[in-house]
């Protein structure tokens, strides 16, 4: 996988590009030189290679990685310990189960695996 969901990337003329995937057409030549970002991938029926699908604005169309360029790459979210205490007290709060985190007791993880996909969905919430 060359790029990754979030990422800046440019459209570059895929036309010469052989066995492009997605299939390349001539109404996607309006594209090229434009900065757009990662939205989806999809992987080749055979493996060896992925497809993007960017921006909103360009329909459905899919762009061979072979015709994309890095502009920028998303960068990790770092998150902080008061982060994830946040976090699991949200999940747990909507749970109606209560919870006391305090600081200078070492959190065990393995304690919030059977929340940890509602944790995860908290922590990579869009912002408001």
């Amino acid at each position: 996988m060359k790029f990754k969901l979030g990422d800046k990337v440019r459209v570059l003329d895929g036309s010469s590009i052989k066995d492009y995937s997605g299939g390349w057409n001539g109404y996607m030549t309006k594209f090229v030189g434009n900065v757009y970002t990662i939205r989806k991938r999809y992987e080749n029926s055979d493996g060896t290679r992925f497809a993007y699908q960017i921006s909103d604005d360009v329909g459905g169309h899919l762009f061979d990685e072979r015709g994309l360029e890095l502009v920028e790459r998303k960068p990790k979210k770092q998150f902080t310990r008061e982060d994830f205490e946040n976090a699991v007290v949200r999940v747990l709060t909507e749970d109606k189960a209560t919870v006391e985190l305090v600081s200078d007791i070492p959190i065990m993880p393995y304690a919030f695996l059977p929340f940890a996909d509602k944790i995860a969905d908290e922590l990579f919430r869009k912002e408001k």
